[in-house]
């Protein structure tokens, strides 16, 4: 007895030393790869502290990058002909300019964008493209629920395989969780495809459960696209969110982004031509896609730089709508700044978040916003899932990316920037909507919150990073 208790003592010892060597072994990977001194020292008394449980949540939550391989751009499949003549092109606005340059954004003139802000009239919109396609049809959400309009929309879809039009699907296996691989045989039988997005992938190397696939994206015929902020799902039919269509030769690069997606996930490709028709300009919008996620640099994010680009550009008025407020010190200065400047700064959240915590923590930032002349609005009529900007009177961007950190470092984020009068002046409407359905916060009224609150919010605002 005593010889099995030494033993099973002897083991346990070794264990306990073999998972502290590997948490040290894990601090120069921590050193090397964060870049900001408060989370590499938060990550390293995780590992010092909790020598099993730390290096697993480091392995699954500690990276904010990830590597992966792209598609050839798809100018190099196109035939000359094809290409647009540059000679013909409009001259770009100057924040276009600016934008390529910070941003790496491409935009494409000669495009249409018409804002919808009803789900239903998206679905309905929706469902009646995807009958009318005839060659392929590329749907890419975050979350895609088994009720019946998510059964009625895989149902349009396997009619459409059935008919002979290619159909790829592509889904974030956690925000579609409550979808099963059942909800889909029917595609399959159909002979459409579909794929989780894969971010958790062990035999490829990938481990991490919080980079998130966030994008709302559909392409059909490779000239007409849908994003925005819209899943699927009924719950969609009675909040206030936002998607857009567009023509035009704007379509080409969201096609691109699904076509990267879809490689990520599935390691097949999506270069032939057929993918990418010739798109004629159908309007008088001037627009650009903006993809981001962590296959960037976390100080490159193309969102993230197209929101201080805004900021920092803004004359007369910049709005923002967003389900969430936790933007990082960068932004916070930027609207600071334009508030400064006379620019009427405001921002359009919701009164209730369906994450309360996170409006909690968005609370802590009202102090540093409002102090500068920022107006701040809480929409009360229901869960409020707009993201959406409003800059002077011809610039808009809409998307899927929210107004925190995780959005602009650690999701893959779909937005698209528009320039054009019409555009901006819908948009615009839309917000003004959404503040008069709502309450603005006053500095003075929010400076008489009791002691528990303002605790409350600097003890959730340490989660800000990972939110």
């Amino acid at each position: 007895m005593i010889a099995a208790l030494s033993t099973t003592t002897f083991d346990w010892f070794w264990l306990g030393l073999a998972a502290e060597l590997f948490s040290i072994g894990l601090i120069p990977h921590v050193l090397y790869h964060k870049r900001n001194p408060l989370s590499a020292l938060s990550w390293i008394w995780a590992l010092l502290l909790f020598p099993v449980l730390g290096p697993i949540c480091y392995l699954a939550f500690g990276t904010e990058h990830l590597q992966r391989k792209r598609l050839r751009r798809r100018k190099a499949h196109l035939q000359p002909e094809q290409l647009p003549d540059p000679t013909t092109l409009p001259p770009l606005p100057s924040l276009a300019k600016r934008l390529e340059k910070v941003a790496q954004a491409d935009f494409q003139a000669g495009c249409t964008v018409r804002l919808i802000p009803e789900a239903e009239e998206f679905y309905a919109e929706l469902e009646r493209e995807i009958g009318a396609a005839q060659s392929s049809i590329h749907v890419e959400f975050f979350i895609w629920q088994p009720d019946p309009l998510g059964q009625r929309l895989l149902t349009a879809l396997a009619a459409a395989a059935r008919r002979g039009v290619e159909v790829r699907v592509l889904l974030d296996e956690l925000g579609s969780w409550k979808l099963k691989r059942r909800h889909l045989r029917g595609l399959e039988e159909a002979g459409g495809e579909w794929s989780w997005f894969s971010s958790v992938h062990p035999l490829r190397q990938r481990w991490f459960l919080h980079l998130r696939n966030h994008r709302k994206l559909v392409v059909i015929d490779g000239r007409l696209a849908w994003a925005g902020g819209m899943n699927v799902g009924e719950e969609y039919c009675v909040w206030r969110d936002l998607h857009a269509r567009f023509e035009g030769p704007v379509v080409a690069g969201l096609q691109s982004v699904f076509a990267d997606d879809w490689f990520f996930g599935t390691s097949r490709r999506l270069t032939q031509p057929k993918y990418y028709p010739p798109l004629p300009r159908s309007g008088e919008a001037c627009a650009a896609v903006l993809a981001a996620g962590p296959d960037q640099d976390a100080s490159a994010n193309t969102i993230r730089l197209a929101i201080l680009a805004f900021a920092t550009s803004a004359r007369e008025r910049l709005w923002i709508c967003s389900p969430y407020l936790v933007p990082d010190p960068a932004i916070v200065a930027a609207l600071q700044l334009a508030a400064r400047s006379g620019v009427q700064v405001r921002i359009v959240i919701p009164s209730a978040p369906d994450s309360f915590y996170i409006g909690y923590v968005g609370q802590s930032f009202y102090d540093d916003l409002l102090s500068a002349g920022v107006r701040i609005f809480e929409h009360t009529a229901g869960m409020l899932h707009t993201k959406a900007l409003v800059l002077d009177d011809a610039w808009s961007m809409v998307g899927s990316a929210n107004l925190d950190v995780r959005s602009l470092k650690l999701n893959f984020e779909l937005n698209v920037a528009v320039h054009c009068p019409a555009t901006n002046a819908a948009l615009a409407r839309n917000l003004a909507e959404a503040m008069k359905l709502g309450v603005e916060v006053k500095k003075s009224e929010f400076a008489r919150r009791g002691l528990l609150p303002r605790l409350r919010e600097g003890a959730l605002r340490l989660l800000a990073p990972v939110l």
